[in-house]
């Protein structure tokens, strides 16, 4: 099953899904998954908004709960990097501390700064706090902006059909 046939057929549990996958360590696209569905008009924005920020959370949570109990030996292997690699990402982590929660959200760094967070044990109401910030900022940003878009290129293939008709 594919992300959209996933994303149709289960709408809002869809893109919660997708996006708590796409914020583990396993692959996933979220962010297109969710401008389509804002894109089609099928949900409002809101709830839209609300699944996925929860759901993208939930799975970063997962992440950083993830990085707290495994410890370096087997984070650095299920990264595929190199332990030093690891110590580097988390004494950056140690510097800014919590506040590096608002940057999980980015693609290709956050699930592993995710991890970084909980392995160098930043403290987790205000870690946790930061990633649902960060997440949902994002997500109001694509829903918003596929929304606008939407709109407009709908308006814009009607106007030529009405002056036919006309």
């Amino acid at each position: 099953m594919t992300q959209n046939e996933i994303i149709t057929r289960w709408g809002l549990a869809g893109i919660f899904g997708l996006c708590f996958l796409s914020a583990t360590l396993l692959p996933g696209f979220s962010e297109v998954g969710l401008a389509a569905l804002a894109a089609s008009g099928t949900f409002r924005p809101w709830p839209l908004v609300i699944s996925a920020s929860v759901g993208n959370w939930l799975g970063g949570v997962a992440t950083y709960a993830t990085g707290w109990a495994l410890g370096i030996s087997k984070l650095a292997d299920w990264f595929g990097l190199s332990a030093e690699s690891i110590n580097g990402v988390s004494a950056w982590v140690e510097s800014y501390g919590a506040w590096c929660g608002l940057l999980v959200w980015a693609p290709v760094v956050g699930d592993p700064l995710a991890a970084a967070l909980g392995l160098a044990h930043s403290p987790a109401v205000a870690t946790c706090l930061l990633m649902l910030a960060g997440k949902a900022l994002r997500y109001i940003a694509i829903v918003f902006i596929a929304d606008k878009l939407s709109a407009a290129i709908k308006r814009r293939h009607k106007t030529p059909q009405r002056e036919k008709e006309a």
